[in-house]
């Protein structure tokens, strides 16, 4: 039975149990937490673990293209609290340290979105770009970080060819994409670890004019011995092949 209690008291026990089961990736689990939005209107009902379980069952759907349960999980968690602000990753990345393990609700979506995108399914792109543009210029620095994952795999599709030699990716998604890199490492300022993850995503956009390569490259300087191989990386491919391929 999928009714949810009445009794607050017995709802406090419910949902830790609901929470378990879908740690298991239990399916009735998750046809209830499926039910959550429509009763209360969110699902804030739920932990933060049971929103990390709900993550790795996302992760599971993936593995059977099961996208539209995928997809759900990825728009309510979108604008999840957690991390909260003050948090120890965003601390570490506003010191220009890379922080290098994936958590909190937001941080380990991002690497959900990315599978949307390695998975190829450009018609979602939009909306995936809807919520990393949100996080890539958001107060949390190490969510920035995450973002930038999924973007690095969307920046590696820009100019890719369909089969029959048309564009895989829309003009204006492809330049939505190296907007925001740009931005990005223009709000990254002096801070290493926050360029280096955007040199991440700028090291797949070859279409950059020769202004905004010499800003890449002049604004990659301050990071130090991070981000230096994505800086070799540009200035060789603009020195040596980029001359008469693309035009500016």
């Amino acid at each position: 039975d999928e009714r949810f209690p009445d009794d607050e008291r017995l709802a406090e026990l419910f949902f830790p149990f609901v929470e378990h089961r879908l740690s298991l990736c239990d399916s009735k689990a998750f046809g209830i937490i499926r039910k959550i939005p429509e009763r209360y209107g969110n699902l804030d009902r739920i932990s933060s673990d049971g929103k990390d379980a709900l993550i790795s069952c996302g992760e599971m759907f993936v593995g059977e293209a099961e996208w539209p349960s995928v997809l759900w999980i990825i728009e309510q968690l979108k604008n999840d609290p957690d991390p909260p602000l003050p948090n120890p990753m965003h601390a570490q990345v506003e010191e220009g340290k890379d922080y290098l393990l994936i958590a909190s609700v937001r941080g380990r979506l991002c690497w959900l979105i990315q599978k949307i995108v390695v998975h190829n399914l450009i018609d979602h792109y939009p909306a995936m770009l809807d919520i990393l543009e949100g996080y890539a210029f958001g107060p949390d620095f190490y969510i920035r970080s995450q973002a930038c994952v999924p973007l690095s795999e969307m920046a590696v599709r820009r100019r890719q060819k369909l089969p029959d030699g048309g564009r895989f990716m829309p003009g204006n998604v492809a330049e939505r994409i190296k907007g925001i890199a740009l931005r990005m490492l223009q709000n990254a300022g002096i801070n290493p670890a926050l360029l280096d993850d955007a040199s991440n995503v700028l090291r797949w956009i070859r279409d950059l004019t020769e202004g905004e390569a010499t800003e890449v490259i002049e604004r990659l300087s301050a990071v130090g011995d991070n981000g230096v191989h994505n800086r070799c990386s540009i200035l060789l491919y603009f020195s040596l092949f980029r001359d008469g391929q693309l035009p500016d």
